[in-house]
């Protein structure tokens, strides 16, 4: 036998060595991230109340959860992308208050739960809902990075950007944009923090509307439950601030006709 021939067989056990590791590696991985799409921040069981209609609000559910003021027809609405592996559901109180004071609200759930996945779900929504004449795309956290990155790709589809605990990301720059931005967050989030969100704020507008809310938190914008919160405010707090600030700037637009 060939000094060639005998190598043969130790290159084919190395071979056979190197696949299992790659199998092995690439198994792991497959695992790793079935676990981590399993994981999701809850929402209280009380909020999945808000996912059902009443006497004020049409709550319909299919690929969206849309909330439609009864009694109006409207020409204007918000999207709304949630926030880094949030359960959809957590939003409901609070986009069910929204449509309660007369606004069309669609909740958009995303892959995973995480909206940077489908930042364009917003043109999917449009199309599903041609009588609205005017759009504005709202998001929290992760969600609202999503949302930036679709207003900064598609500024002729939208009327207006309302971020949540949440920044353009650096592929996102806003600071052209040719409609109203507001910006709202907490002092105590940890996560989006105050000093994130000022580091960031040359890609938005000048004119850009700020609300830092005093004492607030990261999820106080939803109802969610397992999460150690840093508020030093009630919840219902934080969340009725974040909702007169999001309808003063709904409300610069005509509900019914979408004019400005």
């Amino acid at each position: 036998m060939t000094a060639a021939q005998k190598a043969v067989p130790a290159l084919l056990r190395r071979l056979q060595h190197t696949t299992l590791i790659l199998l092995g590696s690439a198994l792991l991985g497959i695992i790793v991230m079935f676990a981590w799409a399993r994981v999701t921040v809850p929402a209280e069981p009380e909020s999945l109340v808000a996912l059902d209609s009443d006497d004020s609000v049409i709550v319909s559910r299919g690929d969206w959860i849309s909330f439609r003021p009864r009694d109006i027809d409207p020409a204007v609405g918000m999207i709304f992308y949630p926030g880094e592996k949030a359960e959809p559901a957590a939003y409901g109180p609070i986009l069910h208050r929204l449509a309660t004071d007369g606004f069309f609200v669609v909740l958009a759930p995303m892959p995973l739960n995480v909206a940077l996945f489908a930042p364009n779900t917003a043109r999917r929504v449009m199309d599903d809902y041609p009588a609205i004449r005017k759009w504005v795309l709202a998001g929290h956290g992760i969600g609202g990075m999503a949302a930036a990155i679709f207003a900064s790709r598609h500024p002729e589809d939208l009327s207006g950007l309302i971020l949540w605990a949440a920044y353009p990301t650096l592929i996102s720059d806003l600071s052209g944009a040719p409609w109203p931005v507001l910006s709202i967050a907490g002092s105590l989030d940890v996560i989006s923090t105050p000093n994130k969100l000022a580091a960031t704020r040359t890609r938005l507008p000048e004119a850009t509307r700020y609300l830092e809310i005093p004492g607030a938190d990261h999820w106080g914008f939803g109802n969610f439950s397992s999460i150690r919160s840093t508020a030093t405010i009630p919840r219902d707090q934080q969340q009725l601030q974040a909702i007169e600030a999001t309808e003063a700037l709904l409300s610069e637009f005509d509900r019914d006709h979408g004019a400005p």
